[in-house]
């Protein structure tokens, strides 16, 4: 299980979880970690870009045993209006994540503009990134960084290299789409126009950091070679 960093409140995300209480937990993305980068977007944009929210991105800011007569709207009000002494977070805010327990039954919600969206997935462990070669007929390629998984749209090849539009097997044009090359490192995202200008010169930018790198590595064997 992914270890989260945790802040403040009176129970850990394991009593919330599996204690006998009926409780709750407010998470809040931890600054330190890639999370940041969809800090306070709502649940929509954070979909255009392929991502979900990932529990390693949060950190648990406050937890506490859930009363009868609370709910998440109540919740809401009380930590954008009357904080909790020891709350030590920013006021409940798009992007957070709200865990409520009750009855034993389990329910995450993605604070968004307007309301809340269920998160069936959030205490699921992220599946790792299987390496394979990237071709033509590629279907269900998970990608690193992103959610879900993807299929080749089309391919173009530049200075011997081949690179891949990926459309989500899911969501389709509704999200942004991602290049990668042949080992499924991700070289463009955010792309609505497939190999665009935009998408061209991430491409070039990432031949000519790697053009670089081969001849350092070339200078490096050639010093070191005394002959």
């Amino acid at each position: 299980m992914v270890k989260i960093e945790q802040t403040g409140g009176r129970l850990t995300e394991e009593e919330i979880l599996h204690g006998k209480n009926d409780a709750y937990g407010i998470y809040q993305i931890n600054w330190k970690g890639e999370g940041r980068e969809y800090a306070f977007l709502s649940f929509d944009s954070l979909r255009a870009k392929g991502k979900a929210p990932e529990r390693k991105d949060y950190q648990l800011v406050y937890s506490d045993i859930l009363e009868t007569d609370e709910n998440r709207d109540s919740l809401f009000i009380k930590f954008n209006l009357a904080h909790p002494s020891d709350f030590t977070g920013h006021s409940l805010s798009i992007s957070d994540i709200l865990v409520l327990k009750k009855n034993g039954e389990i329910h995450v919600s993605y604070v968004d503009m307007i309301g809340f969206v269920p998160l069936a997935d959030f205490y699921k462990e992220p599946v790792l990134r299987s390496v394979e070669q990237i071709t033509k007929t590629t279907r269900g390629f998970t990608a690193e960084g992103h959610s879900g998984t993807w299929h080749t749209m089309q391919m173009q090849e530049f200075h011997n290299e081949k690179f891949f539009q990926m459309r989500h097997d899911e969501f389709g044009k509704q999200v942004a789409d991602i290049i990668v090359n042949e080992q499924g490192q991700v070289i463009a995202e955010d792309l609505w126009h497939g190999f665009s200008p935009e998408a061209m010169k991430l491409i070039g930018e990432y031949l000519l950091d790697k053009s670089l790198h081969d001849k350092k590595e070339a200078a490096y064997i050639l010093s070191a070679d005394k002959g």
